[in-house]
């Protein structure tokens, strides 16, 4: 080998510039446990529960939250306030100073209680910043939240985020929601978690998903900036305003389509069949009884999704009893009062359109009391 091409061998190879991810204020809606701290200069995440610092990568997070220390530490918290809890009845708490983490919003997780004899000796001014120092030599600042931040309430239970995930999961592989069709959102307190556009439902990701208030306003953006918010919000929208849902699905399913093209006036009938009971009425919560009739109005579909809204809303004026909207050719809104309640309904939904379609292709009327049928009574 020549000299020259040994030397360019022994030359020390230039170093790569470090890729240095920054800190996502995004990832304290995913984890309850999770809030910023500096530390050598920069902002990175910080597990309340085991008071470490961690890497700014979503996937160590995610490693972190399931792993077993955490969890361990994290019961015997909840043990502990349990047991303090029930303390508090026959003796008073020593009133304290509480110190708020970046996630303020969260009461629950970040709200940390001290002594003002142990670890202050004077109480902080309300509205200043408290600086706390961990074992790890680690700077904690309350951080203000201005008029524009979102004012989040996520409990360690219900995670909107993945509940979101997994029924686009569920509407995918029921076929509700083929290629990129259809969609899903769910209302926690005043925050309104909705999917993307243009996005199959098997690959949504926590992070994919917005934020807006009951105005509409985006109040937190995806991680990937080439997302846009889901044409259906002002669909939506009028679940959430006129019925105070507290979850809406947007089915795209065969049996929704071709429910409306064998009604052709504006609603869909269907009685006598024992489904109706998971059908509730939206103005007194009851559910239908078997032999009751079920409408559902039928506004006729447009070039565009949100051009739907005016005609949604003239069609619930119309049903106030009902919690679903059949579009032409489209698909169906259904909503609830939760997430599961929405779920149950859609699925009770979902097979009242195909036993509609499989009586009506057997050449028997599914919206009349039937006749003719001799079985044992009473």
């Amino acid at each position: 080998m020549a000299e020259s091409q040994l030397a360019l061998l022994d030359r020390p190879k230039p170093e790569k510039p470090k890729n240095v991810r920054r800190y996502n204020p995004d990832w304290e809606l995913s984890y309850s446990w999770v809030t910023s701290v500096v530390k050598d200069s920069r902002e990175v995440p910080f597990c309340n529960v085991c008071s470490i610092t961690l890497s700014t990568h979503r996937s160590c997070l995610n490693k972190h939250g399931k792993s077993l220390k955490h969890n361990e530490i994290l019961n015997k918290q909840k043990q502990t306030t349990t047991g303090s809890s029930s303390k508090t009845k026959s003796k008073p708490a020593k009133r304290g100073l509480i110190v708020s983490f970046k996630n303020s919003h969260n009461v629950k997780s970040s709200r940390t209680r001290i002594t003002n004899n142990i670890n202050s000796k004077s109480p902080a001014k309300q509205g200043q910043s408290k600086i706390i120092k961990t074992e790890n030599e680690v700077v904690v600042k309350k951080r203000k939240l201005s008029n524009d931040e979102v004012e989040r309430n996520e409990s360690r239970a219900f995670c909107p985020r993945e509940t979101v995930v997994k029924l686009g999961k569920f509407m995918y592989d029921s076929d509700w929601a083929v290629g990129n069709g259809g969609g899903i959102t769910i209302r926690d307190g005043e925050n309104l978690y909705m999917e993307p556009s243009c996005v199959a439902k098997d690959r949504i990701k926590v992070e994919d998903l917005f934020v807006t208030d009951l105005t509409g306003k985006v109040l937190s953006h995806p991680d990937n900036e080439a997302l846009k918010l889901t044409q259906c919000s002002p669909l939506f929208m009028n679940a959430y305003l006129m019925r105070d849902a507290g979850a809406v699905i947007h089915s795209h399913a065969q049996c929704a389509c071709l429910a409306t093209l064998i009604c052709k006036g504006a609603e869909f009938c269907i009685s006598h069949l024992e489904m109706l009971k998971g059908i509730k009425k939206a103005t007194t919560g009851l559910p239908y009884n078997y032999d009751e009739v079920l409408k559902i109005p039928i506004i006729e579909n447009t070039l565009f999704e949100k051009e739907l809204k005016n005609r949604m809303q003239v069609a619930m004026d119309m049903y106030p009893d009902t919690n679903a909207v059949l579009v032409r050719r489209h698909g169906v809104y259904i909503w609830g009062d939760s997430w599961e309640q929405a779920k149950s309904m859609a699925e009770c939904y979902h097979y009242l359109f195909k036993m509609a379609l499989e009586m009506h292709r057997m050449g028997m009327k599914f919206d009349v009391e039937p006749t003719g049928e001799s079985g044992f009574t009473d």
